[in-house]
Parts: structure tokens; C-alpha cells; sequence
């Protein structure tokens, strides 16, 4: 699962408008790369201004033309490659170029790659990208059963074997 974080001053994304043109640019990367639409989660956490004082800060002062994005992958990572890591940051900058650069405000932001081991979906380990499962998972845009999908086999299906 691709998740994003935008922390943001209330400028920057006012409108519904302008956070669901993010969430498609963000969810067509991920398709494009062959995931499930499913996978990818968009959050948007403003940092407003509480009894006048700010909630965000760069540098020691306070940020108000600045926009932190956090990205975090389980299904789709770079095992270290160089070239994988340059398709990422590529797609992340075009997909924030026109929504925040753009605009004209700062920012920054990272991604963090995380053991798919300890991720599930309704019980599912995701299948590995490569895996026919995940183009089913795709179409069907849910989560199903599949060969080796981490779940406990019953009983019944134990004295089977």
C-alpha cells in the first residue's frame, strides 16, 4: 500500500476540488505501475493556526507557504535499485509538481519503504508484485483469496492435505 501524508497550511489544499485532483494523480501512478486502486491511501492533515499561534514550523519559524508530504510503501518498493529509486521519485514529482510546486509554495518530502511482512488487508497478505493475484485483486478492486495468502488454513481444509 502506497500511503500519502500531506501536511499542509489550509492555502494549500482548500477545496475539495483540488485534494481529489491529487488522489487521482497519486491513485494513477500506482495503477499505472499495476497495483490495485485499493492499495493507495491520500491523507490530507492541515496545519492551522490554533489561538494565533502555528502548528507548523521550518527552520525554527513558522511555516506558512510550506507543504511536508510523507510517502509510505509496502507493495511497491525498490529493493535498493538506483533506477527503481529514480521511476519513484519521478513519478512522486510529477505527481506533486502541478498541485504544490506549481502553486508556488515550498516543500518537501521522503519515502519510506517498510517490510511488506507485516502488512495485511482484511486478513490478507497482499501477493507480491509479479504474482497473478494482484491483477485480480486489481479487477475485482478487493481484496480475495489466493495460493499462499497468509491465511490459516481451517481444519477441514488441514485433513486434507
Amino acid at each position: 500500500m502506497p500511503l500519502w501524508q500531506f501536511f499542509y497550511p489550509p492555502t494549500a489544499f482548500s477545496t475539495a476540488a483540488e485534494k481529489q485532483a491529487v488522489v487521482d494523480d497519486v491513485t494513477a501512478l500506482y495503477t499505472a505501475w499495476g497495483l490495485p486502486a485499493f492499495y493507495v491511501v491520500v491523507q490530507f492533515l492541515p496545519l492551522e493556526v490554533a489561538d494565533g499561534a502555528s502548528n507548523f514550523f521550518v527552520g525554527g519559524k513558522t511555516a506558512t507557504n510550506f507543504v511536508r508530504v510523507i510517502v509510505h510503501h509496502l507493495a511497491f518498493q525498490s529493493q535498493g535499485s538506483l533506477a527503481a529509486h529514480t521511476r519513484i521519485s519521478s513519478g512522486v514529482d510529477a505527481v506533486l509538481k502541478p498541485h504544490i510546486e506549481d502553486k508556488g509554495f515550498d516543500w518537501e518530502y521522503h519515502v519510506s519503504e517498510s517490510p511488506p511482512t507485516m502488512w495485511k488487508i482484511n486478513g490478507y497478505v497482499p501477493p507480491v508484485v509479479g504474482n497473478a493475484a494482484v491483477a485480480t485483486w486489481a479487477k475485482e478492486g478487493k481484496p480475495s483469496a489466493y495460493e499462499g495468502d497468509g491465511r490459516p488454513k481451517s481444519t477441514t481444509e488441514e485433513t486434507k492435505s
